[in-house]
């Protein structure tokens, strides 16, 4: 079984992440959501994560903090293209004989919506 993308977007950016620039080149976070599910069968599950630069880490930690940080991609400068071929080549790598094996995986980059559920 093989993973794949069925849809990627940004609440916090309308116009769309094609065309989007951040005000400032040097400070940026932006939430990303992927609908990722199995190359199979319809239907996705979400994978969020932050796509930020170096400069808003550094504004965003306090003198004295310590963070662990998960589901953030460390970008130098916003490319979309090269953001996005990071994502596919990434997500496009795995497979597993299950999905819950699958989406463990893709959990690695992005925080997966059934992290942790118990039935």
């Amino acid at each position: 079984m093989r993973a794949e993308i069925k849809f990627l977007h940004s609440t916090e950016i309308l116009e769309g992440l094609e065309t989007y620039s951040p005000s400032d080149e040097d400070v940026f976070c932006i939430p990303i959501t992927i609908g990722i599910g199995s190359k199979e069968r319809e239907g996705a599950d979400n994978f969020d994560l932050l796509v930020c630069s170096p400069g808003w880490l550094a504004q965003d930690i306090k003198e004295g903090d310590v963070r662990l940080l998960r589901h953030i991609l460390l970008v130098k400068t916003f490319d979309w293209r090269r953001i996005r071929a990071f994502i596919d080549r990434y997500v496009s790598g795995i497979e597993a004989e299950t999905w819950e094996e699958i989406a463990n995986k893709l959990a690695r980059l992005g925080h997966w919506e059934f992290e942790d559920y118990r039935p």
